[in-house]
């Protein structure tokens, strides 16, 4: 028996803090893929987009910020049944505006070591381990 193929989208997440160890996170939509949990905000790459780029771009969309000061963290690979995601988490240090949920979704600053308490998309595992155990900001 055949297997179907799967689809395969790269993604960017921006990991917005601050030196007092507080992270932004939001709830994704109950529609999408892997709904109704908890991300860091962020989205898909666009075709012939530049993943820093795409960065600015989501969180203008999904925060109404713009971002001024960023840094790759960290390339993960994930392999759901259905979807091969390719996640790039964006160190996210500085921007204008007041970040707010712009698609109605709810956002929380929480402490990072919280963010065990809340759940993500698997994919996310190494990267609440890696933030819980040694914060970058």
């Amino acid at each position: 028996m055949a297997t179907m193929p799967t689809t395969s989208v790269t993604v960017v997440a921006g990991i917005v803090g601050d030196v007092q160890g507080q992270v932004l996170i939001a709830k994704r939509s109950t529609a999408s893929h892997q709904g109704n949990q908890w991300e860091f905000p962020g989205g898909k790459v666009a075709i012939g987009e530049s993943m820093t780029n795409a960065l600015v771009r989501e969180l203008q969309e999904e925060l109404g910020i713009i971002v001024v000061d960023y840094s790759f963290y960290q390339h993960i690979d994930h392999h759901y049944r259905d979807l091969n995601v390719n996640l790039n988490f964006f160190l996210v240090r500085r921007y204008l505006g007041r970040a707010i949920g712009c698609e109605g979704q709810p956002v929380y600053w929480i402490h990072h070591q919280q963010l065990n308490d809340y759940k993500f998309p698997k994919a996310n595992a190494t990267i609440i381990k890696a933030l819980v155990s040694g914060w970058p900001f």
